[in-house]
């Protein structure tokens, strides 16, 4: 017996549920842990590197249903506004 609301199988998109969950788990903690700033400067001495993954990473996750509004409040953590801003909206 398949779970179904209306036409839409539960199990099939739960996993959308579990990636949400994962990742703001791990926005928070990020969070936590950068209260000195010690992890965002470990990024930002990536240079061009850690932008271009940055932008990829911002990419992947537009992609899927998972909205992306905590990793842009990283990229504005890590970068500042304006870069964060800027690598946000390329990678969107």
């Amino acid at each position: 017996m398949k779970l179904r609301i209306g036409q839409i199988n539960i199990k099939k998109y739960a996993w959308v549920a579990l990636i949400a969950v994962v990742l703001i788990a791990l926005v928070v903690a990020f969070l936590y842990y950068d209260r000195t700033n010690a992890i965002s400067l470990i990024i930002q001495r990536l240079g061009f590197s850690g932008a271009i993954l940055a932008i990829l990473l911002i990419s992947v996750l537009c992609m899927t249903p998972i909205p992306s509004e905590g990793l842009v409040v990283l990229f504005l953590k890590v970068y500042g506004v304006y870069w964060g801003t800027i690598f946000a909206w390329i990678g969107s």
